[in-house]
């Protein structure tokens, strides 16, 4: 298993560059998820039991089901920036819809352990894998 320098995480295409990529920016994003005090009150043990199931099952299903979808190098910047805010838009009017006022909060502790578990599966079959099996199971 060959090493990865900096650059090759920051301009790498291959699976652990991205892998490596995604658990940084997981690293990274956590502590200003967690900055507003309501992403840090717990509701109900139920609905904190519903949001990390959700979150860790969805993270894994996702990083296993969308390995091989990458983003055309013939696509322009813009057309993905505006496909990404209107994504999110979406994403947060259901959210006000579907979720009550006194559970919001819940939806934050999703996005924490989604992006912990999409990262560390993500990690874990890219890195962790082939350095323990060999680089048989490798896809790079």
């Amino acid at each position: 298993m060959d090493r990865l320098s900096l650059a090759d995480i920051y301009h790498g295409t291959n699976e652990r560059a991205i892998a490596i990529r995604g658990l940084l920016f997981t690293i990274v994003l956590t502590p200003v998820l967690l900055l507003p005090t309501p992403a840090r009150e717990i509701v109900s043990s139920e609905a904190i039991a519903v949001a990390v199931g959700c979150g860790a099952v969805t993270g894994i299903v996702l990083s296993v089901c969308l390995e091989g979808v990458r983003i055309d190098a013939d696509r322009s910047d813009v057309t993905v920036a505006i496909a990404t805010l209107v994504s999110t838009g979406v994403a947060t009017v259901l959210v006000w819809i579907l979720l009550p006022r006194e559970h919001l909060s819940t939806f934050t502790q999703f996005a924490i352990v989604f992006s912990w578990s999409f990262s560390l599966t993500s990690a874990t079959r890219h890195i962790v894998w082939p350095a323990v099996f060999g680089s048989a199971g490798a896809r790079d």
